[in-house]
């Protein structure tokens, strides 16, 4: 997608603008018309994933929310493609769209779905705490509490 994915996004900010009655500061919306909150959750992700650690799969696959699709790793063809996928990932559990998140969840709710909780409930935990800590909240703080951050 490159740069029309940007555009996109750019768009899609204008339009949460339009829709919130410019309720959302600009303030609060990243360069490429990314919400800050999608921006640092994105980011959080990524720690938690483990993207950050050279040589990790996901940096390896250009991936850094390590998202998985048919239970496979997908392996973006260059890291912006990856980040964009993450972005617009979870620009849907904040503002929706998805059908598996919402924004009346917690982190530790994200976590089940996000990391596999049914199958490793510790792992689970362990990826809604280190998401809560570079986040500076706990992992029972909802999505909607930190729109405004």
């Amino acid at each position: 997608m490159g740069d029309y994915g940007w555009i996109i996004l750019g768009i899609i900010g204008l339009i949460v603008l339009a829709i919130t009655g410019g309720s959302m500061l600009v303030s609060n919306v990243a360069p490429g018309g990314i919400p800050v909150i999608v921006k640092r959750f994105s980011e959080a992700i990524a720690t938690a994933e483990g993207f950050f650690i050279n040589g990790s799969r996901p940096q390896r696959n250009n991936n850094p929310g390590d998202i998985m699709v048919g239970g496979q790793y997908v392996v973006y063809s260059s890291t912006a493609d990856g980040w964009q996928a993450l972005y617009g990932q979870v620009y849907k559990m904040f503002f929706g769209g998805s059908i598996y998140y919402n924004s009346s969840m917690t982190i530790s709710e994200v976590a089940y779905y996000y990391a596999d909780g049914g199958n490793d409930p510790t792992g689970a935990s362990n990826w809604a705490e280190n998401v809560a800590n570079y986040l500076g909240v706990t992992p029972d703080t909802t999505l909607d509490s930190m729109k405004g951050a």
